[in-house]
């Protein structure tokens, strides 16, 4: 029999578990609950996380192509 103990840890070496990992952008869910798409299914133009998170990451890539 082995026994192990892991820990998730960031690679500034706080504790995933305890400490919880704050997420770059903060996006308030709204207050009428959003269908979820099933499997395959683009995500709706009325979820708000989503729509912040494809404009993140197009800003990311143009910010990546103007400096490369």
């Amino acid at each position: 029999m082995m026994i192990t103990v892991g820990r998730l840890r960031t690679l500034k070496d706080r504790d995933i578990l305890n400490d919880g990992i704050m997420p770059d952008a903060v996006v308030a869910m709204p207050e009428s609950p959003l269908l979820h798409p099933t499997h395959g299914e683009p995500a709706s133009h009325q979820d708000v996380q989503y729509l912040r998170a494809v404009e993140i990451l197009l800003k990311r890539q143009n910010d990546f192509e103007q400096n490369y």
